[in-house]
């Protein structure tokens, strides 16, 4: 059986080796946004089982025909199959066996159910008071121009808080992902103010530790192959550097245009 390859240009390379906790992309058409919310919502269900994401959008239909057909076409692309791995708007059947979410939601019509428990809920902006009373660990916004802030403000960014009993020790724990085309109002340029919270140099020290761990873990791969012994102080050296790595990335914001 042939290997199957899948190829990023080169800003969502960018998203996904940086890892910020917080990303903000700004992009046209054929930036290929929908492959970066695949891969960030897939990472975050997978390594937080039990999970809950917010999903935003300014109403359930524009989600349900824009913004999730762009992400799980990637989603089957890689293996994941809808009924199998993951399921939209409907409780998974006990005969599945899938794992529950830590907090069950109170109703699955607007969920996006994943096999390990995690799941994503849909926050529709045309119903007010849709965040309230959950708790989120991770913030997925497309097409951000549409969606408005002060009610962001009010309603979802509060919920996104809370479970670090269980997730607190991964650095995208409560992050987020905005991204959209160039706003053409006022009001949907809320996002644009992210720019100035962008440090650059935080960014490049990440993309120089990404750099670092890859060439140790490379050379600890060889040594391993040449039947080598890798002494402690490599390994632990590579342990300090991915601890940094975490650190930098629990506070960083990534800011493209």
């Amino acid at each position: 059986m042939d290997e199957m390859k899948d190829y990023f240009n080169d800003a969502q390379l960018e998203v996904d080796w940086v890892g910020a906790r917080d990303n903000v992309i700004v992009g046209g058409r054929g930036l290929g946004k929908g492959k970066t919310h695949a891969t960030y919502d897939l990472r975050n269900m997978q390594r937080m089982p039990g999970s809950n994401g917010g999903i935003i959008a300014p109403n359930q239909k524009r989600c349900l025909t824009n913004t999730l057909p762009s992400m799980l076409i990637h989603w089957e692309h890689w293996g994941f199959k809808r009924n199998i791995h993951y399921a939209i708007g409907i409780r998974p059947p006990k005969s599945w066996h899938w794992k529950k979410p830590i907090f069950e939601p109170a109703n699955w019509e607007n969920t996006i159910s994943f096999y390990n428990g995690s799941i994503g809920s849909i926050i529709s902006q045309d119903r007010k008071g849709t965040s309230n009373s959950m708790s989120f660990d991770w913030l997925d916004i497309d097409e951000a121009k549409f969606i408005k802030y002060e009610q962001l403000k009010d309603e979802t960014f509060p919920a996104n808080r809370g479970n670090n009993m269980f997730f607190g020790k991964h650095y995208y724990h409560h992050g987020m992902l905005v991204t959209s085309d160039i706003p053409i109002t006022k009001e949907g340029s809320w996002f644009l103010n992210y720019r100035d919270q962008c440090d650059e140099k935080v960014i490049d020290a990440i993309k120089a530790l990404v750099y670092e761990v890859w060439k140790k873990k490379r050379y600890i791969r060889e040594l391993i192959k040449s039947n080598v012994p890798v002494n402690d102080h490599l390994r632990a050296d590579l342990v300090s550097d991915l601890t940094l790595l975490s650190k930098l990335r629990s506070s960083a914001l990534l800011y493209r245009e």
